[in-house]
């Protein structure tokens, strides 16, 4: 059977990344077990689950599939497909609409195989657990920033490692600071415009 897999990290850290390439490795190996010809390893790197217009790669494998690339998506864990509920559903109905089975490995599971119902409460739990996560994430923020700590990385500032209150001015990255302040303050750009005006200057 001709099968694509999909996989994505949340982040481009490098711990992210490291996975990543675990998550490739695992369907490499998966396919020599199973017999399938692995046609496409779809991946998506640094990029949240919450949102399928961010995902380029989850986009284009959609679009694949309707070009009949492939019989079946495989995807390790539910939340790598989607952390959101109803683009979970959503994309799953339009495979099967097309003919094509999604198959999640850890939790045995198969979209021709089991029903809806069952692929919601594991969606619905992804969802929770990445809103739990922001949460987290939001609270270590709130606590460091009245504990006077800022976080490792500020651009526009050099922090030596394992000092929580200190920063000192990084002159080069100091200059793009004040650029973008001007063109926010002073000329009223956007921050879309910003980037790319960022991008275009490397």
């Amino acid at each position: 059977m001709n099968i694509a897999a999909y996989c994505r990290v949340s982040t481009d850290k490098a711990d992210q990344l490291n996975s990543l390439e675990a998550q490739k490795e695992f369907f490499s190996e998966y396919t020599k077990r199973t017999g399938d010809t692995l046609v496409r390893l779809y991946a998506d790197e640094g990029i949240s689950g919450t949102k399928i217009k961010n995902r380029k790669e989850f986009l284009r494998m959609m679009s694949d599939a309707e070009h009949g690339l492939f019989d079946m998506v495989v995807v390790k864990d539910i939340s790598r497909f989607a952390r959101n509920t109803v683009d979970l559903l959503q994309n799953v109905r339009k495979l099967k609409s097309l003919g094509i089975e999604t198959q999640f490995l850890t939790a045995n599971m198969t979209s021709m195989g089991n029903s809806e119902f069952v692929l919601t409460i594991f969606g619905a739990l992804a969802q929770e657990e990445s809103a739990n996560t922001s949460k987290r994430v939001k609270f270590g923020k709130k606590m460091n920033a009245e504990k006077g700590r800022v976080p490792n990385i500020v651009y526009g500032y050099d922090k030596t490692i394992g000092d929580y209150f200190n920063l000192a001015i990084n002159k080069e990255e100091s200059k793009v600071v004040q650029q973008i302040y001007k063109w926010y303050t002073e000329e009223g750009y956007g921050a879309a415009k910003i980037a790319n005006m960022l991008n275009e200057k490397g």
